[in-house]
């Protein structure tokens, strides 16, 4: 069977944007629009409000505010968002950045919100009462960082053996158990 290679010339052809447009439609379908900023702070302490390297707007919240702020992103249709796709940490040494990535189907929108918990005191709320699918990341997140999720039912360790001490992704973390070194 022969294929048609002049189908996919005339494809090509036809397709005229050059690649700042097509950059400026994926930042338009990635970002947020200024009314929806506007309505979560008018209801949220809103710290912080930046754009990503790859387009998204990742909205910094105080951490008393996450899980009153993504139930209300859930319930609201400006927002309509299902899925909560991860939770993600960083060590930043003075602090710990916990990033919830949203996603609406409806809209075919994401949406990064984004806390900051001290190192000395990683606590936060939990919002597996909201998403069912944190309750894995918030373990693996206790068991790697060491945060401490508020009204979350099981903090038994994910990945670490019970034997453990510490928290292997923070950047203090020395290990002194020689079972623990599977390299060595």
């Amino acid at each position: 069977m022969k294929t048609d290679t002049n189908i996919f010339f005339k494809i090509r052809q036809n397709w005229n944007i050059t690649t700042e447009q097509a950059f400026s439609q994926q930042k338009n379908f990635n970002s947020i629009s200024g009314i929806k900023v506007d309505i979560l702070k008018d209801k949220f302490n809103i710290l912080n409000i930046e754009q990503t390297k790859d387009g998204f707007e990742k909205i910094t919240v105080h951490k008393n505010d996450v899980k009153n702020c993504l139930s209300f992103m859930k319930n609201s249709g400006e927002f309509a968002v299902d899925m909560l796709l991860s939770i993600t940490a960083a060590d930043l040494t003075n602090k710990i950045e916990l990033t919830y990535h949203l996603y609406s189907s409806k809209l075919n929108k994401h949406y990064f919100i984004t806390i900051n918990t001290d190192s000395n005191n990683p606590v936060t709320e939990s919002v597996s009462a909201i998403f069912k699918s944190a309750v894995f990341d918030e373990r693996e997140i206790f068991d790697l960082f060491g945060v401490s999720f508020e009204g979350l039912k099981n903090t038994k360790r994910l990945i670490m053996p019970d034997f453990a001490t510490g928290h292997p992704l923070l950047k203090i973390y020395k290990n002194s158990d020689k079972r623990l070194n599977w390299n060595e």
